[in-house]
């Protein structure tokens, strides 16, 4: 996207985006409901515009129905409301592969362990807002909102998912509404500054060692590495609080 060659040194520095940026330049519309038209369908069309290529989604999404209506918006913010309707996560694994992945209630197997032997200290842990309830949109001609509440929390923080006119029926909406719950129930966010692993992709389980011997399993949400004459890592993850 833009480069600069810094003045008397042998330097320069170069930032790239990736396909999703491409995105929001294409416009989209549809304003005549569809029928058995499914989130996977929606996502091929919209990649499609997009001239991407190289993309992978989940089946999963064949299974969820939508109207499909779309007020006029970049193809991006479509993207957005797909990966909500479907409970998706979205990233670009480092082949360029444009990652379209429904996010599971339950986390699955640790594809690795990320040691205290391969930090350079101890991981920073923060603790997230806890939230009492999530509210959900859905419908066309009214604006009907199911509510999903955690009953363990007496007071805390009410999500609201509005706006996204893919979410059609009260079962899609009790759907999403459960999973933003759950997703919002890793609280812990972690901070790790290791030695890096090029391997690791944005949505991998990984076990984060910590200086109270919790080593539980948190989802990846951010990586940077750097190279300077040794690869380092900072790793970002989210994970439940026990």
């Amino acid at each position: 996207m833009d480069w600069i060659s810094d003045e008397g040194s042998l330097t320069a520095t170069f930032t790239a985006r990736n396909v999703i940026d491409i995105m929001s330049s294409y416009n989209y519309e549809n304003l005549s409901p569809k029928s058995n038209y499914s989130l996977y369908q929606m996502a091929i069309d919209i990649l499609n515009i997009c001239r991407v290529t190289n993309y992978e989604i989940d089946p999963v999404l064949k299974n969820i129905i939508t109207n499909g209506l779309i007020k006029k918006t970049n193809c991006r913010n479509v993207l957005q409301m797909i990966a909500i309707a479907g409970m998706c996560n979205v990233y670009v694994s480092r082949d360029d592969k444009l990652i379209i992945k429904q996010s599971p209630l339950v986390l699955g197997d640790a594809v690795d362990t990320i040691d205290m032997v391969n930090m350079y200290k101890e991981p920073k842990i923060e603790l997230d807002k806890i939230v009492k309830s999530v509210s959900v949109s859905y419908g066309l001609e009214t604006s009907l909102v199911y509510t999903e509440q955690n009953i363990d929390v007496k007071e805390g923080d009410n999500l609201k998912v509005d706006n996204n006119t893919l979410i059609n029926t009260l079962s899609q909406a009790t759907n999403v509404a459960k999973w933003a719950l759950k997703q919002k129930s890793y609280r812990a966010k972690y901070t790790a500054n290791w030695r890096g692993n090029p391997a690791h992709e944005l949505d991998d389980i990984v076990i984060i060692e910590d200086a109270y011997n919790q080593n539980n399993k948190s989802v990846i949400t951010k990586n940077e590495l750097e190279y300077q004459g040794y690869l380092s890592g900072k790793t970002e993850a989210r994970g439940l609080i026990t």
